[in-house]
């Protein structure tokens, strides 16, 4: 049997089901395997005392076990995990914490409408559950250090993991909020009627700006946009 500590060394290289023709597509580049080796020496590094890695080993890829890309029916693009401890769980502005909402989430409630007493159901599971696939651009980041993990090749990842899932769906709906989703937008397949709907970021730096020339992320109805095409409503609210 393996032991707790086997099992979370070899997480990393796991392929969630239903996308391993993505993952071994993948898993033969080599920026994959440097990314990879570099992460796991990231997680057990003794010099990096007091300054963890976010989310949890076990968590990195959640998203894909909890959505199978026969099961998406919208994408919402996101830059990188919360950098606080208990916060990050493996899905998009889903907050698992103790303490504040993060602010970006809080904008993201009062768009959908949400009344006070819903202020702390923040883990965002259910929205994944319904098709809702909610990536983060980067999937991994150090303690208090936003960005951190930039550039080490998550973005060549999750660059693939649109492509790969634009070519294979029609008619998807992505909503892209502020101008690190943007840039995704060159990923998707422009010929399989998806539908690409911008904002500005949610983060209350953005979430009542222009961004790039789109309206801003408050007052967007993104969700109604969302309903409307994909028949998910993210305003009815689930049990607490």
């Amino acid at each position: 049997m393996l032991s707790n500590e086997s099992c979370e060394k070899d997480y990393l290289d796991r392929i969630p089901e239903g996308w391993e023709e993505l993952w071994e597509q993948e898993m033969k580049k080599e920026y994959f395997i440097e990314m990879i080796k570099w992460l796991k020496k990231e997680y057990i590094d003794p010099d990096r005392l007091h300054q963890e890695i976010y989310p949890p080993q076990d968590k990195v890829f959640r998203l894909f076990y909890l959505c199978k890309p026969q099961d998406i029916k919208a994408v919402i693009i996101g830059q990188d995990p919360y950098h606080e401890k208990d916060q990050a769980d493996g899905i998009a502005f889903s907050f698992n914490g103790k303490g504040k909402v993060p602010p970006s989430l809080k904008n993201i409630f009062k768009e959908l409408g949400y009344p006070k007493e819903y202020a702390h159901a923040t883990d965002l599971t259910n929205w994944v559950e319904k098709g809702v696939f909610l990536m983060n651009s980067i999937l991994t980041v150090k303690e208090g250090k936003a960005l951190s993990h930039q550039n080490k090749g998550w973005e060549t990842f999750t660059n693939s993991v649109i492509k790969y899932v634009s070519s294979k769906r029609m008619a998807l709906t992505f909503l892209l909020w502020g101008k690190y989703s943007h840039e995704k937008a060159k990923n998707i397949d422009e010929g399989r009627a998806h539908f690409l709907y911008y904002t500005s970021h949610p983060s209350p730096l953005s979430a009542r700006k222009w961004s790039g020339g789109y309206r801003p992320f408050l007052g967007s109805k993104c969700f109604d946009v969302l309903k409307m095409n994909t028949g998910i409503d993210l305003k009815t609210f689930d049990e607490i």
